[in-house]
């Protein structure tokens, strides 16, 4: 899912303060812009709504990643491609006349711990929306955004239980795990030829959910699955299940799981002798990946993951912009943590109020067709100030949804070739039936 993990600080006049000591769902607000101080008013310039009243209290947009657990590596570089686009918009003047604060929230890479930060930055510190979160939580606290009224965007929970979702405070800005599936099952039986392939995924439900849309892919595309394989998280060890799947000699094995469990099942796969095909779901596309499970072991071994177009201009962009700022790639998941806080802060703009329920009504007024393609907030606001309907196309492609609040994306084959993971087939949103 990520790719750079790097000590987190105040990059690029933003102002980051990370409060995590004995706090279980930790908050901190984030403000940029030339005022960096928490609670920050108006900017000069207007966003060119008149007479607007629906606005209460300051800006703020909540952000849920994940800073420390089995997932903490990737809440970095998920704050530092939000904090892009909260740049960008408080530069352009803000949204409704007010400068833009980002709160961020702990996920903690446990779901109890993802529903308590998701509680907290709706509840007490009143966010107009929330941006984030894994497919546990996302599910668990679909009742808790209803309630609230309040939406929870997700660029990374691509569970199929939020396939047939109400679609109205619970949206994604990725594509759903059954199309993960059947990338894989493509690839896999069209490109590589294989038949036959086990699949070890961890015990949750985000790992389940992927497992379950390639099973259903693979074997749909006339391939057979010897062997499915469950196992918890936490083990120093998980030699029985290696050996388990060895002992039906698959000339494949499709992997779901997160850095620190797959890199162990890697290396102990080697150790014991297997030397098939792996292919790893989007969590496990990092460098740090490559490092813990050792360049000789992994070498070779393919990935697929939702993923930006990464030979287009906009994407290109965003990727020198956030180098600049940050000295690092950004992280194949980052653009739609971008994408989601410009089209929150559109939506607000386009209701002329900051409430939850007025952005929910208008996320998909300044994302789906039809209506003026743009690809920044500066033109997106300069349409909607004419009075003018929008599409915002973002970097990860088209944001168009559904009556789910789903999206169709854009999806990536990589590979490890020369101890780097490097692109090897696109299958862009175009090719997927609506």
């Amino acid at each position: 899912m990520k790719r750079m993990l790097a000590v987190l600080g105040p990059i690029a006049g933003v102002m980051l303060i990370i409060a995590l000591a004995g706090c279980s769902s930790s908050t901190t607000t984030t403000t940029s812009g030339t005022d960096s101080t928490s609670g920050s008013t108006a900017s000069s310039q207007s966003t060119g709504q008149t007479g607007v009243t629906g606005v209460t209290g300051d800006i703020k947009i909540g952000l849920l990643v994940n800073l420390t657990g089995d997932q903490g590596m990737f809440g970095e570089p998920f704050t530092n491609a939000a904090n892009l686009a909260i740049k960008e918009i408080n530069a352009a003047g803000g949204v409704l006349g007010k400068q833009v604060q980002l709160v961020i929230a702990d996920e903690g890479s446990k779901t109890d711990t993802g529903i308590a930060a998701i509680r907290k930055l709706m509840e007490a510190d009143k966010v107009s929306a929330v941006v984030g979160g894994l497919s546990d939580t996302v599910v668990a606290g679909m009742p808790i955004a209803e309630q609230n009224k309040i939406p929870l965007i997700t660029p990374i929970g691509g569970t199929t239980r939020l396939d047939d979702g109400p679609g109205v405070y619970v949206l994604r800005v990725v594509g759903s795990d059954s199309y993960d599936g059947k990338v894989v099952g493509r690839f896999l039986v069209e490109e590589k030829g294989l038949k036959q392939a086990t699949i070890m995924n961890e015990n949750s439900e985000g790992r389940i959910s992927v497992s379950d849309a390639m099973e259903k892919a693979f074997t749909g595309g006339g391939g057979t699955i010897p062997d499915r394989i469950s196992y918890e998280v936490g083990q120093s060890s998980y030699k029985p299940e290696v050996l388990k799947m060895m002992s039906k000699n698959p000339p494949a094995v499709m992997l779901g799981a997160a850095p620190d469990t797959g890199s162990i099942v890697m290396r102990e796969a080697y150790q014991n002798g297997y030397r098939g095909v792996w292919m790893l779901t989007g969590d496990m596309l990092t460098d740090e990946m490559i490092t813990v499970t050792g360049k000789e072991v992994i070498e070779g071994t393919y990935g697929e993951v939702p993923s930006a177009p990464t030979a287009s201009d906009l994407y290109k962009k965003f990727a020198n912009a956030y180098r600049t700022a940050y000295g690092s790639d950004p992280n194949p998941y980052g653009a739609g943590f971008y994408d989601a806080i410009i089209d929150v802060a559109l939506a607000m703009d386009k209701a002329g109020s900051n409430s939850g329920e007025a952005v929910a009504a208008n996320l998909r007024e300044v994302s789906n067709p039809p209506g003026a393609m743009v690809s920044s907030y500066a033109e997106g606001m300069k349409e909607l100030a004419a009075g003018n309907k929008i599409n915002y196309e973002g970097i990860v492609g088209p944001i168009d949804f559904d009556k789910h609040g789903n999206v169709i994306g854009n999806y990536n084959v990589m590979q490890v070739k020369d101890g780097k993971w490097v692109d090897v087939k696109l299958y862009p949103a175009s090719g997927w039936a609506q």
